[in-house]
């Protein structure tokens, strides 16, 4: 039935299965469907990347995230693929490349939601390095604490770093 499928209806498909939470899938639909809409290659990549960090393969999202950057056709698309690549990377606890690739987002020309998100999660890994635990499914020992810093502090850095970046 799918190869009977025009693309953009199997891509429709896809985005159902993912939202369905059927990422593998929704990931292998994305992946049948990129060569035939070449107009939507950004949008579909960042799909096989979301597929594959809702299954939690954080290491295949972050390659599929990477390799979207390096290709993306706008400077919105290249900032959101280099904040889901560090958050992918920071998730498998590689905090130094997730530092690296946020800054890499925040330098993008251009304001986006991922400039803000890169730098907020720069912020609060900075300043706790167990930061990115707190909202992960697998919460450690760090999320019981937040490295000496009081939490109406933190949350007031927060605010105030999204502030600064607004200007």
């Amino acid at each position: 039935l799918i190869q009977t499928m025009k693309p953009q209806d199997v891509f429709l498909l896809a985005q159902s299965d993912q939202v369905h939470r059927h990422f593998d899938r929704a990931a292998e639909l994305f992946e049948r469907v990129l060569p035939a809409l070449p107009l939507q290659r950004d949008d579909i990549i960042f799909a096989i990347g979301r597929a594959r960090f809702g299954n939690e393969n954080y290491a295949e999202a972050e390659k599929i995230y990477a390799g979207g950057a390096n290709g993306a056709k706008t400077a919105l698309s290249k900032a959101t693929f280099l904040f889901h690549e560090s958050r992918a990377a920071q998730l498998q606890g590689h905090d130094a490349d997730a530092v690296r690739l946020m800054t890499a987002a925040i330098a993008v020309p251009g304001r986006f939601p991922a400039t803000s998100a890169a730098l907020t999660q720069r912020l609060r890994t900075s300043l706790n390095p167990c930061a990115h635990r707190l909202r992960s499914p697998r919460r450690g020992s760090c999320s019981r604490h937040r490295a000496g810093i009081g939490q109406r502090v933190f949350k007031t850095l927060l605010v105030r770093a999204d502030a600064c970046h607004g200007d």
